[in-house]
């Protein structure tokens, strides 16, 4: 199950459109490469997660024009049926999903370092972001499940609830990582606003 959220999030990476992205994401669910290709590349990427939870600025190496993805994709081993396969909310789970691992990391990236946030803080907004970053994965996890049809006995229409469970709780990880993440930045222009205005003070009082 791993090896396909790998490819999952990787497939999507160099498309910026919507329209393409729903397109391109119906295009791996049909051509997923060998289980035994993809488990190294997903163990990578699990432990790029695992390093964003230990509060340090991670998922490494999630870039486009690295592999060849024609030659990827040539053995489908997601079997379940075409009203599974092609589900909007599959492809619409994915995109959430990258959009979690591009805030995550730029989230970590903004604040690590930042010296207008207190040890204490960085440590708070770190743990909330890997605590995101594991949920996140648990659902992907459980979207890989659901889509290859040999791991689970169920009918299309349980496997279409439980793509709609996943859907509303990779939304409101997505909603919540928002939210949070503008919260830090006006934290972060609030603190700056302080140190600007208490310079100015001081300067005014020749100190």
């Amino acid at each position: 199950m791993w090896r396909i959220i790998m490819w999952i999030l990787w497939f999507l990476v160099p498309y910026q459109k919507v329209a393409a992205q729903e397109q391109d994401a119906q295009q791996l669910l049909l051509n997923v490469e060998k289980l035994a290709r993809m488990k190294e590349i997903l163990e990578q990427m699990k432990s790029g997660y695992e390093v964003v939870a230990k509060g340090y600025l991670a998922v490494q190496n999630i870039s486009a024009g690295n592999f060849d993805l024609h030659k990827v994709f040539m053995d489908g081993l997601v079997q379940v049926s075409p009203a599974i396969r092609n589900y909007y909310k599959v492809s619409q789970i994915v995109r959430w999903q990258l959009d979690l691992v591009k805030t995550s990391k730029a989230t970590i990236k903004g604040v690590r370092g930042n010296n207008l946030l207190i040890p204490g803080e960085l440590d708070y907004i770190s743990k909330v972001v890997g605590n995101l970053m594991k949920g996140s994965l648990k659902q992907m996890e459980a979207l890989a499940m659901v889509l290859t049809s040999g791991n689970l006995r169920m009918s299309d229409e349980e496997r279409i609830k439980a793509i709609d469970h996943i859907w509303d709780e990779t939304g409101a990880q997505l909603s919540f990582l928002r939210s949070f993440t503008n919260e830090a930045k006006v934290l972060l222009i609030q603190r700056q606003k302080e140190r600007v205005d208490n310079a100015a003070t001081r300067k005014l009082q020749g100190k």
